[in-house]
């Protein structure tokens, strides 16, 4: 983003103290878990420039993929031939443009969140990408039927996925029998 003149203009008019810290593929984030494993190179913000992050939280192996595309999917498993995951954010919002079905098969993931608006003039998530976790049987949560979407876990514990929708809270005990 450093190279986007729009977002650096925005960013000298944040509070004091701000600080623009460039990631890229190699970096772990310091104080967590997580390692970023995209992008290899400086863009302009654009899809194909998104972050991915990889890591463990509470014993499962989590990605996040912003907004990347399928063909930069696909070159991320080049890069990373062993690359897994039990819980994928879901990219661009569960658009056709990301989340290619080669690329969920090898993560073997078995939870997938997508964040997409309600009622979106974009149509996410796309009925591809729902048909997709359902064929790979990939339990999936949307924050656009579901709402608010977090993961609790306490140590030696296993986690649990909880919604919340206009005030309504379901819990969803997550199916592993490992404690993580």
């Amino acid at each position: 983003m450093e190279r986007n003149r729009s977002f650096m203009h925005r960013l000298v008019h944040l509070k004091q103290g701000t600080e623009l810290i460039p990631a890229r593929a190699g970096m772990k984030i310091a104080k967590t878990s997580l390692r970023v494993l995209h992008p290899h190179h400086p863009g302009f913000g654009h899809n194909e420039d998104s972050l991915v992050l990889w890591g463990k939280i509470a014993g499962l192996k989590w990605i996040f993929t912003g907004d990347l595309p399928r063909v930069e999917e696909v070159k991320l498993l080049q890069q990373y031939p062993k690359l897994q995951a039990d819980v994928i954010k879901l990219g661009h919002h569960g658009s056709k443009t990301a989340s290619d079905p080669s690329f969920l098969r090898r993560l073997a993931p078995r939870f997938g969140i997508i964040s997409a608006g309600r009622a979106n003039r974009y149509g996410h998530p796309n009925h591809q990408t729902l048909d997709t976790l359902q064929r790979l049987k990939i339990r999936s949560f949307s924050t656009q039927t579901q709402g608010m979407i977090s993961f609790e876990y306490r140590a030696g514990q296993a986690g649990r996925f909880k919604t919340k929708w206009k005030g309504k809270s379901d819990d969803h005990q997550s199916t592993s029998s490992q404690n993580y």
